[in-house]
């Protein structure tokens, strides 16, 4: 017969497990997730964060205080406004690792990415090692606006941004190759890749 657990021992797994869910809690709403996701590339104000979430700026408020709770946000006042950000580089790994598990595991994720791509003529699609490859050899380049010879690779947040895609059409409808790198600049650097030129875009 198997001996009880302690009772100091019990409350302190208890207590521990207790703090990890309240990560858990926090991004258990879809709306915080985007809002972390947001937040992961550059910090906002309540007011741009409800444009972009098509939320009222109340409930923004709400779920940024829940996230800044579970210390996942931070915010500065700026001004006359409030900025947030993630509250570290951690916040910004674990989103990622969260989208990879997601994808993973969840097939209707790539279905619905299908389902929304096909209704976008996007074309070619490019990763972070063809990428290099092709900046390697001199045959590609990440600017804006350049010369029309020149190769665009167009990327965001990652493949929950669609902004990429847009832009890509806009491109190509203007007489770009433009190509769209679904991978962000969180994942440019998981690859180990240098930030050179982005030093501020983490900040």
């Amino acid at each position: 017969m198997k001996e009880s657990m302690p009772n100091s021992a019990r409350s302190f797994k208890d207590s521990l497990y207790e703090q990890f869910a309240l990560i858990g809690k926090a991004v258990s709403s879809p709306k915080r997730i985007e809002l972390l996701d947001l937040l992961s590339h550059q910090a906002r104000t309540v007011e741009v964060l409800a444009n972009e979430t098509g939320m009222s700026v109340a409930n923004t408020s709400q779920h940024l205080q829940i996230l800044r709770n579970a210390r996942l946000v931070e915010s500065r006042k700026v001004g006359q406004y409030i900025t947030y950000s993630v509250a570290g580089l951690e916040v910004c790994e674990f989103l990622t690792g969260l989208r990879m598990l997601a994808g993973n595991r969840l097939a209707r994720i790539e279905q619905l990415k299908g389902e929304f791509l096909q209704e976008k003529d996007i074309g070619k699609r490019i990763d972070i090692p063809d990428l290099v490859k092709k900046q390697s050899q001199g045959k590609i380049t990440l600017l804006d606006v350049v010369p029309r010879k020149i190769e665009v690779v167009v990327y965001c947040r990652g493949p929950s941004c669609m902004m990429a895609i847009e832009a890509v059409n806009i491109l190509r409808n203007a007489g770009y190759e433009a190509l769209w790198m679904e991978d962000s600049v969180h994942e440019w650097k998981r690859n180990g890749r240098p930030l050179k030129g982005l030093e501020n875009y983490l900040k």
